[in-house]
This record gives structure tokens, C-alpha cells and sequence, in this order.
């Protein structure tokens, strides 16, 4: 599935190797509450919207211009470790609402 993941990650998001496999070691390191979205989007492309303690997948994406995968870690992180993350998380979205 690694493979799969940084294959899908080079291909059609753009992501250098090094960056690629990364993420697709964070992405097999997902929370099980986010790993059926992962599952979605690889097979499907499909973008769930997924939202931990306000901060949602779509507000990654658009406020912070994420990638869909790249918001799935940021939710991962959330749940490990809601302290630092969400005021975190929420500055950033907060900073570019204000452009």
C-alpha cells in the first residue's frame, strides 16, 4: 500500500520522492478514524470531509492549500496531540481568512 501511496503522490499531486515517501509513511501511520478516508481517496479520488474538533479536511484545503492527503495527517495530528495542533491549525486558517 506504501508503494501504491507514493506512486498516486508523485504521479498526480506533484511530490518529489523524498517528500512522497514522507507522507506515505505518515498516511500508513493514520489514526483508525481517518484511515476509511484514506482508503476513499486512493481507490476512489473521492475527498471525504472530515472535521476533528472544528478544524475540517475542506478548511485544510482551502485556507491553508493543502492536499487532501496532507490535511488527513494534519486531523492525524489533532487527535495524537489536540493541544498543540488545534491552536495551531486554527491560527493558520485564521491567518488566511484575514488576506
Amino acid at each position: 500500500m506504501k508503494e501504491k501511496i507514493k506512486e498516486i503522490l508523485i504521479r498526480e499531486l506533484g511530490y518529489s520522492e523524498y517528500v512522497a515517501e514522507l507522507t506515505a509513511n505518515d498516511l500508513m501511520d493514520l489514526k483508525p478514524e481517518l484511515k476509511g478516508a484514506l482508503t476513499e481517496w486512493l481507490d476512489n479520488r473521492r475527498e471525504e470531509i472530515i472535521s476533528i474538533c472544528g478544524i475540517s479536511t475542506k478548511d485544510l484545503i482551502e485556507n491553508k492549500e493543502m492536499t487532501y492527503p496532507s490535511a488527513l495527517i494534519s486531523l492525524n495530528w489533532v487527535l495524537m496531540d489536540p493541544e498543540k495542533a488545534i491552536p495551531e491549525l486554527k491560527n493558520i486558517i485564521r491567518r488566511r481568512d484575514t488576506f
